[in-house]
């Protein structure tokens, strides 16, 4: 679903182009707490898709034109 939030990241972008990326890992079965809550627990197991998304995003940025950014 949707998700809706707040920070100051808007005021980066006037500086420079970016993404606000989420990964969601909020599940029941992990007790289903937002980041913020003192019995939030990570999942790590995402740690090497978070890894491997941004190395395939480094990957196609620095193979296309650079005319088109």
């Amino acid at each position: 679903p949707s998700f809706m939030a707040g920070d100051d990241f808007a005021f980066r972008l006037e500086r420079s182009p970016g993404a606000y990326a989420f990964f969601g890992q909020r599940t029941q079965e992990r007790g289903g707490v937002a980041l913020h809550n003192p019995h939030y627990d990570f999942n790590d197991d995402l740690l090497p898709v978070g890894a491997g998304y941004f190395a395939t995003l480094v990957e196609q940025t620095l193979a296309s034109d650079p005319t088109e950014m």
